[in-house]
């Protein structure tokens, strides 16, 4: 017979890799970016791991080739604006620890969430329509959007009411950028 150790203890590395773990543990505010390991070789995995679950989630929403290009361009709009984030308010040594754990609570979030587009994918949901779906979307969003905020607290050394503005102005931007680049692909 074979045991699997009980994920219901708190103590889960024994099953879990400690880099995984901590990007968990900040997703769930038991953690904060300084806990991350400096390295660059790790940073490189989880934007590339980011990357692919951009991608996937994209090709459910968008399909076709351009969901590469809004993929590459989300990654690239998160990496560009939290290096002119760590400039300003000088803190450029804590790149590869911010950008780590902002890149890996994304793909968390999407893991969590993207289930919910593949079981949904050639099902058309109308605007009126409440559902399960709808409701993992908006909790995963608001989620994504407390704990981008905590790391930006924390990177920055901010109060909560800054982190929480800088982080909406960059949701605007965002959304801004990518339906201004792609609004063809997604209509």
């Amino acid at each position: 017979m074979i045991s699997f150790p009980s994920l219901s203890t708190r103590n889960y590395s024994q099953v879990m890799p400690p880099l995984l773990q901590t990007l968990i543990n900040i997703c769930l505010f038991k953690a904060k970016p300084q806990d991350l390991p400096p390295r660059q070789d790790l940073l490189l995995k989880v934007i590339i791991g980011t990357l692919a679950l951009f991608l996937i989630r994209n090709f459910y929403l968008i399909g076709g080739t351009g969901a590469f290009a809004i993929s590459i361009t989300q990654v690239i709009l998160i990496g560009v604006s939290l290096r002119l984030l760590l400039v300003v308010f000088k803190q450029t040594d804590r790149w590869t620890q911010s950008a780590m754990a902002i890149y890996g609570c994304w793909s968390i979030l999407l893991v969590v969430v993207l289930p919910v587009f593949i079981l949904n994918s050639g099902v058309e949901i109308k605007s009126t329509d409440f559902n399960l779906t709808t409701m993992m979307v908006l909790v995963t969003t608001i989620w994504n959007f407390a704990v981008i905020t905590s790391i930006l607290k924390e990177t920055l050394e901010i109060n909560l009411s800054l982190a929480v503005l800088i982080n909406f102005i960059l949701e605007l931007i965002f959304s801004t950028v990518l339906v201004s680049l792609f609004a063809g692909d997604v209509m």
